[in-house]
């Protein structure tokens, strides 16, 4: 996806390419059926901290997974043709000896769903072994996983957030492991099941899904610290979940495009193709 700013010509735009994950994953970043164009969170926070830096910036994401995909981003930063690329915290193992902001792009929160009749405050060690675990199958979640599959428990798949929910009213002792933001709509589209449930946030950070900028090492990053330094200041200012929770009201409220005037979002999207970026094309 591309965001582009007012221009500021002493220095070429710089680029930052995305993986799939989490483009696709609304509030952060999706594609706006009525505007057809990505927005969210994301792409607010990277345009943000790039205005605030004076740099003009351009955003890309990549289509699709891929098996090469983590060496032909790495070597899109090798060759200059991005200054960084944003990833998962989960794949550091590939980064390690990439530059990585200090400060996370994105935090996303990982919640239950648990029955009322629980009376869970706090999340716990406790709760992780006594309740029958339900997880979504498109967001798999691989550190809670694991940690389940060390406690032996049984893991209920679902294919949908519904399914998941009605399952927990059928039987207290289940618990559903979601995306905060998720779980929040769900509850405003079907408050029926809110009188049932709650949503309890999981305080233990080691469940969350953090997202970073890297990129190549021995470079001098002048832009790639200032990016950093302004998405601190966007964290602590509040914005970074002022602006999450704004993007969480649009997706929530748009359930149709029927004509009506879509807002103009301030950037532009671009997607790069596994096989372009492969290839190096830009």
């Amino acid at each position: 996806m591309t965001y582009s700013l007012p221009a500021y010509p002493t220095e070429k735009p710089y680029r930052i390419l995305a993986s799939p994950f989490p483009i696709n994953l609304p509030p952060y970043a999706w594609l706006d059926k009525c505007s057809n164009e990505y927005i969210g969170s994301i792409p607010a926070l990277l345009t943000k901290a790039a205005e605030n830096s004076k740099l003009d910036i351009e955003i890309y994401h990549v289509d699709k997974f891929h098996p090469s995909l983590i060496k032909a981003m790495q070597k899109s930063l090798d060759d200059q043709t991005f200054d960084a690329v944003m990833f998962r915290e989960a794949n550091d193992g590939a980064w390690g000896k990439f530059s990585k902001t200090d400060t996370y792009l994105t935090q996303m929160r990982l919640s239950i769903v648990a029955h009322k009749n629980n009376n869970i405050k706090i999340f716990s060690e406790k709760n992780l072994i006594e309740l029958e675990p339900i997880i979504l199958k498109s967001r798999p979640y691989p550190e809670l996983i694991q940690k389940l599959n060390a406690l032996r428990k049984k893991i209920t798949i679902v294919d949908n957030t519904y399914d998941a929910l009605q399952l927990i009213t059928e039987n207290s002792s289940r618990v559903f492991y979601i995306n905060n933001y998720y779980a929040r709509r769900k509850f405003l589209l079907y408050p029926e099941l809110a009188k049932e449930l709650d949503v309890i946030n999981i305080e233990n950070r080691q469940y969350d899904s953090l997202t970073y900028l890297y990129a190549s090492p021995g470079k001098k990053h002048k832009r790639f610290k200032q990016m950093d330094a302004q998405l601190l200041k966007l964290h602590q200012s509040g914005y970074s979940k002022f602006i999450t929770d704004q993007y969480f009201k649009r997706w929530f409220q748009s359930k149709d495009c029927n004509g009506e005037a879509i807002q103009e979002s301030s950037y532009l999207v671009k997607t790069i193709t596994v096989e372009e970026l492969l290839e190096g094309k830009l």
